[in-house]
Parts: C-alpha cells; structure tokens; sequence
C-alpha cells in the first residue's frame, strides 16, 4: 500500500500550488536533505565563524583605532600643559622684569625731587 503526502507550496502571489508524495519519495527526499543539510549546516557554521571572525577583526580594529586617539589625545593633553606652563613661567618673568623696572623707575622719580 502506498501512503501519500499531500504538500502545499506557495509558488507566487496568493498562488498556492498542491502536490502529492509517496513514502518512498519522501525517504528519497529526507535522505537528500540531510546529507546536504550537513553540507547546508557546516557551510552555515563556517559563515558564521567567520562573521564572527569578522567581527573580533572589526572590534579589534575599533579598538586600536580608539587606544590611538586617546593616546594622540593625551600626547595632546601633555604638548598643551607643557605649553601652558613654559608661557606661565615667561610671564612671570616678565612681570618681573616689569616690577623690576618699575622700582628703578620709582627710585629715579625720587632722586629727582
């Protein structure tokens, strides 16, 4: 006796189309599809370790490009303290010298009188 299978499949819009199988067809099938099921499951693995891959590469890139900013940053941040503080010193100096010149200034207005 044979058994039949009846499948649908959607073959277009709202178009459906009906077929029959026998058992013998659906082990043909069943056994078709699963050795390229394996074949269908490893190449889908290996997508997937290497989106991963992938992935690991893009974060690590991500990662080092971020380290390299704050480094450039912080390289930054000394240059600009260092800067600041050299232009303090002058200017102190220069007031200083301002000072300086200030009371030689004062002892020369009161030699005068």
């Amino acid at each position: 006796m044979l058994t039949y299978i009846k499948a649908s499949v959607n073959i277009g819009k709202a178009k459906t189309m009906s077929v029959n199988f026998n058992e013998s067809f659906k082990a043909l099938v069943r056994e078709v599809f699963q050795d390229k099921s394996q074949g269908v499951i490893h190449i889908l693995d290996e997508v997937v370790s290497n989106k991963a891959s992938e992935d690991i590469h893009n974060i690590n890139n991500l990662k080092q490009e971020a380290i390299k900013d704050i480094r450039s940053n912080i390289a930054t941040n000394d240059f600009v303290r260092a800067e600041i503080a050299e232009l303090k010193a002058e200017l102190k100096q220069d007031i200083a010298d301002l000072r300086s010149e200030l009371k030689q200034d004062i002892v020369k207005v009161r030699n005068e009188m």
